[in-house]
């Protein structure tokens, strides 16, 4: 599940912040929301991030730069624990890792579908089909448009892959036929 350090520690980061609130879905709603907002303007103003980042800004410059850059009001005093421990520099770990937790406490699935050729009919056929493949759930599904696949698609959510493209067919018979 985890690839690095950084990603470990940004997610029991993640997970003491979320199992604190869980019992309290509104509360859970509202940082979520308040963290969303966060890593938008992070990916806008990279530059944000190399200040949170940079060790000779003191710990008192970085909480402001949180409190005030990133307009956050629900979990200031935890964002400034993360700042007195150092913890800052794995923020955007953080917030992807309380992002899937919240997901999951939620039942959002989002699914990612490369599709060739990206057209409406193709969009919503496939919306249809993984809206009751995944009934149950509230689903996100982000279609990207890939013309490598020359025709079918791919899907891919959480441990779910299906590769059903003229490109994943043609591999696959290669591989039987050991070529």
């Amino acid at each position: 599940m985890f690839y690095d350090a950084k990603q470990k520690i940004g997610h029991a980061c993640a997970l003491a912040l979320f199992e604190s609130y869980k019992a309290e879905a509104p509360v859970l709603q509202k940082i979520h929301q308040e963290l969303k907002k966060c890593a938008e303007i992070l990916q806008k103003v990279p530059a944000l991030g190399d200040y949170l980042r940079n060790p000779l800004l003191s710990k008192d410059e970085k909480k402001i730069i949180l409190r005030d850059a990133l307009k956050i009001k629900q979990i200031g005093e935890f964002l400034d624990l993360l700042v007195e421990k150092n913890l800052v520099s794995y923020f955007s770990q953080f917030v992807n890792s309380f992002e899937t937790l919240f997901k999951n406490f939620s039942k959002i699935k989002t699914i990612y579908v490369k599709v060739d050729p990206l057209d409406e009919d193709t969009k919503h056929m496939l919306t249809k089909f993984l809206k009751s493949y995944f009934k149950g759930y509230e689903t996100e599904i982000i279609f990207e448009s890939c013309k490598d696949l020359h025709g079918g698609f791919i899907v891919r959510s959480d441990n779910l892959y299906w590769d059903n493209s003229l490109k994943g067919k043609i591999s696959s018979l290669k591989i039987k036929m050991g070529i």
